[in-house]
């Protein structure tokens, strides 16, 4: 079996349409900016959060802190569903809403 050199690979590269490798890089791009775009969306929620947790609001109003919660986590099925980002922020803000009563 005859190797080929690494150049060879290197042409094969170069042979590539332009567009199909800028497509390519879009793609690779957008991946790392999804995840940013979470965090920037999770981020005010998260930190009311974790103060609703740092005032012990479970023990407080178990039912209210459940039901903040469960708004939370459906933001995070809708985020990872690809749902529109006014849906999550929605349920984003009611989760909030409950939680920063706690504060």
């Amino acid at each position: 079996m005859k190797r080929r050199p690494i150049c060879s690979a290197a042409r094969r590269l170069m042979s590539v349409p332009p567009l199909v490798l800028l497509g390519m890089m879009l793609i690779i791009r957008s991946a790392g900016f999804a995840q940013e775009s979470r965090t920037l969306l999770f981020q005010e929620a998260k930190m009311a959060m974790d103060q609703a947790n740092a005032s012990n609001a479970v023990l407080l109003s178990p039912s209210q802190y459940r039901t903040a919660m469960k708004y939370y986590e459906q933001a995070d099925e809708d985020y990872e569903k690809g749902k529109s980002p006014e849906n999550i922020r929605e349920r984003l803000g009611n989760s909030m809403k409950i939680v920063e009563a706690f504060a």
